[in-house]
């Protein structure tokens, strides 16, 4: 998968698109036989396989923490931060220099002026926004996008779609989204993959994640 990609993964609620990004996302472990190496920077490789072969939790942890941003489906924003140390979370989890991602990305999202607010003053759309501003954040190679637009309105929707591929693509970020809104998807340019859940209840992978620059 080379860097800048955007997929979005089409199919019915139920169909496991949800669970495939957290495998992606390496927050569930595949159950059965899969391969999965993943490659966030050049000659960086790693066996995600194995590391959940050997329990690493602290690797799998960091990886994930680093290299992957994500948009939960409604927001999962802290309700006890402020916008802007909901932003800024992931930087400093990470212990990376304070900077001003978190006012930056606010302007390029139209929700400088909610900064200050805690999330129960916004708006369902201003929270999406917020929370595409916290995944992108800490530079992730990768972004996972979850039904980002499940719960707003059809403007709304297409308006939030369109500001998360153009800041993706702006910042040469793969993007891979969960969604039912195939024309949406259409549309903002992404890359349509059909996805049909596998049955049993197994979650099954053959998965490289490679960055290319």
């Amino acid at each position: 998968m080379l860097r800048g990609a955007k997929l979005a993964l089409i199919g019915e609620s139920g169909s496991g698109k949800s669970t495939l990004l957290e495998l992606l996302a390496m927050i569930l472990e595949p159950t059965n036989g899969a391969d999965f190496t993943f490659e966030p920077a050049p000659g960086d490789l790693y066996d995600v396989r194995e590391l959940w072969h050997r329990r690493d939790a602290d690797r799998l942890g960091a990886l994930r923490s680093r290299h992957v941003g994500y948009v939960l489906q409604h927001g999962g924003l802290l309700p006890y931060l402020t916008v802007r140390e909901n932003v800024a979370l992931s930087r400093r989890v990470l212990g990376l220099p304070a900077d001003d991602a978190a006012g930056r990305l606010a302007a390029r999202l139209g929700i400088e002026a909610q900064l200050d607010k805690l999330p129960a003053a916004l708006s369902v759309g201003q929270r999406q926004r917020a929370a595409i501003a916290r995944a992108l954040a800490h530079d992730p190679p990768i972004v996972l996008a979850d039904e980002p637009t499940a719960a707003l309105d059809p403007a709304n929707a297409e308006r939030i779609f369109a500001l998360l591929v153009e800041l993706t693509e702006a910042l040469g970020v793969t993007l891979i989204v969960a969604t039912h809104a195939q024309e949406l998807a259409r549309h903002a340019g992404l890359t349509l993959v059909p996805h049909r859940s596998a049955g049993g209840g197994e979650r099954t992978a053959t998965v490289t994640v490679s960055y290319v620059p």
